[in-house]
């Protein structure tokens, strides 16, 4: 999200950490950022090749359906459907307000336990808080306990 703010020149948004931890320790990531821009051009960052080209990765192909794929890497050289780039499955959407994936494939060699980040699933929630402002929250729940979830918490 701070990429996407950097992307288009607007001022750093304060994020804010909504994480907790239930009482059986099972813990939640989340953050929050406030974005000068409305709900539905967030949502289009969010779900449009294009844009998320601008603003996550060079290289980005996504199908936005229920059980469509968001690829993406990091690298220019790495065409869509090279094995090494990271593949997240659409478990969910509400269009407009939320977006709901898994990553089904991780690059080789990331300082953290793929099994375990591949457990959990990824949370947009995109509020319209004015005709030209919206909030962002990221939601991760499930992060058990151990190093394995310990390490994708910290990364």
């Amino acid at each position: 999200m701070l990429a996407l703010a950097a992307a288009t020149a607007w001022a750093q948004p304060a994020v804010e950490n909504l994480s907790s931890t239930s009482l059986d320790g099972v813990r939640t990531l989340a953050q929050r950022m406030v974005v000068p821009a409305a709900a539905e051009t967030v949502w289009q960052a969010w779900t449009s090749a294009d844009a998320l080209r601008t603003w996550m990765a060079p290289v980005v192909g996504f199908e936005l359906r229920i059980g469509g794929v968001l690829e993406a890497s990091y690298d220019p050289a790495k065409p869509l459907g090279d094995p090494a780039n990271i593949r997240n499955q659409v478990l969910a959407y509400v269009p407009g307000r939320m977006l709901a994936m898994r990553n089904i494939n991780a690059p080789p060699k990331v300082p953290f336990d793929v099994a375990a980040f591949q457990s959990l699933h990824t949370v947009v929630l995109i509020d319209a808080l004015g005709p030209q402002s919206a909030a962002v929250t990221v939601v991760q729940p499930g992060y058990g306990s151990g190093e394995g979830f310990d390490g994708v918490y910290r990364f």
